[in-house]
């Protein structure tokens, strides 16, 4: 029982402090953020900063990590494959899973770091499609698909980087119904061309 509240309390904390990040991240760059800086937002004290993080650098990589595991979370859950010829499913859960989260939304959208952590979340995205698509279709031109899902990848996270940026944003269905459509269409002429 024990165990378990220090690892809630080692969540919560660890939560605040990330989100202290993202906050600050919104008005200052990674190198202008100091320890400091994250502990008043986080309303911590220096030394429970240290007790989960040596730097604010090393509170930025579990930002990432952690995103990028949830990601593909969500995406494990869906053939890869398949999932791009009915893409919607999972951009709608990608979505709600960001809604939750209201202070990474922000950081994505306003964040000073979010040009340098969005090319990261997007190759780590691409490579693990290309992967699971190669596993199946081992024959498959594997240049051409890396250039293929880059492309969709980056296309319908900048999307939704604009639609997070929306002062008058469109119904959160619509977007993913649009993305979907674009993406499966796409991605059916890419299976067929490699397929043959």
């Amino acid at each position: 029982m024990i165990g378990r509240t220090v690892d809630r309390r080692t969540r919560k904390t660890r939560k605040a402090i990330q989100n202290a990040l993202m906050q600050l991240s919104v008005t200052k760059r990674i190198n202008e953020i100091t320890v400091t800086d994250v502990t008043q937002a986080a309303d911590i004290n220096r030394s429970t900063f240290y007790l989960h993080y040596n730097s604010v650098y090393e509170v930025l990589a579990d930002i990432e990590t952690t995103t990028t595991d949830t990601m593909f979370e969500i995406v494990n859950k869906f053939d890869p494959v398949q999932l791009p010829l009915n893409p919607y499913p999972l951009l709608k859960a990608l979505t709600e899973e960001a809604e939750v989260d209201p202070p990474f939304g922000r950081f994505i959208s306003d964040s000073k770091i979010s040009t340098t952590f969005l090319p990261k979340l997007k190759k780590c995205f691409t490579d693990k499609v290309v992967e699971k698509v190669m596993e199946k279709f081992p024959d498959s031109d594997e240049k051409f698909l890396q250039v293929a899902v880059t492309f969709m990848t980056g296309g319908v996270m900048d999307v939704y980087v604009a639609w997070l940026r929306s002062e008058n944003p469109m119904p959160l269905e619509d977007l993913c119904k649009y993305a979907a459509t674009i993406v499966s269409q796409g991605y059916a002429n890419i299976i067929t061309s490699i397929v043959g």
